[in-house]
């Protein structure tokens, strides 16, 4: 093995990483202790890492627990000047077990949408979820229509770094958590839930304190919520592990 400084901390995603994580703690442990950071709740107890960085609806709590507000994710708030005046995005899901998929719901409610509100540039995004047969019912005079296929991984970061507001199917609860993050104003189209999840209990919650807004809600009113520019849990919790561990650096 090559003669490597060992690491401030290890950082690890994903139960495989769990037990790799405390191997290398320990093989490092008589030359510098290093922190373990898993970012999820960890299939191994708790007690065994430093740190785990957990979403609030996962109702855990505890001394070494670091609560956040959905999962954290790459995204940076982007602030007004970097937004483009009147562009919106509408992000589709899929078929999953949270809620109860319903094309001709979905296109029903974003063709209201996008006649509703014709002042905005509307690009619609699919994703490797979305039925087959919700494409062809799409309008593409009021939109534009981007398959999941078409673009690459930086496509989608860009996008909301540059979206006003963003509506989504509730299914997809990450990239839902990305709009707040990238500051953009955010709407979920209606569906009927599954069963009751973690899931669907975080975006209820998310509704309830007015963060985001449910498509029959904004039909009635058409307010948005206004974007939160500050809403970034992955620095919070960066700052949080530098305040506290690393306070010199």
């Amino acid at each position: 093995m090559p003669n490597l400084e060992p690491p401030d901390m290890i950082v690890g995603a994903g139960h495989s990483t769990h037990l790799t994580m405390l191997a290398l703690k320990k093989a490092m442990s008589q030359t510098k202790p290093s922190k373990t950071v898993v970012l999820m709740t960890p299939s191994l107890p708790r007690n065994w890492f430093d740190l785990c960085v957990i979403p609030r609806h996962d109702q855990v709590t505890g001394e070494n627990v670091f609560v956040t507000e959905g999962s954290l994710n790459a995204m940076m708030p982007s602030p007004n000047t970097k937004k483009i005046a009147n562009k919106g995005l509408i992000l589709l899901g899929g078929v999953s077990k949270h809620y109860q998929w319903d094309t001709t719901g979905i296109v029903n409610q974003l063709h209201q949408l996008v006649e509703m509100r014709p002042d905005i540039d509307w690009t619609l995004s699919t994703s490797r979820r979305t039925p087959n047969d919700v494409i062809p019912l799409l309008d593409n005079k009021l939109l534009k229509v981007v398959l999941c296929d078409e673009v690459d991984e930086y496509w989608l970061p860009t996008q909301l770094g540059l979206a006003e507001l963003v509506w989504l199917t509730p299914d997809s609860v990450s990239m839902l958590y990305e709009s707040m993050t990238a500051g953009c104003a955010v709407g979920v189209f209606n569906l009927e839930a599954s069963k009751t999840s973690k899931q669907i209990v975080s975006i209820n919650k998310l509704i309830i304190e007015k963060k985001v807004v449910e498509f029959n809600d904004w039909q009635a009113s058409q307010k948005m919520p206004l974007p939160n520019f500050s809403f970034n849990e992955a620095l919070r919790c960066a700052q949080w592990i530098k305040n506290n561990w690393f306070p010199n650096h």
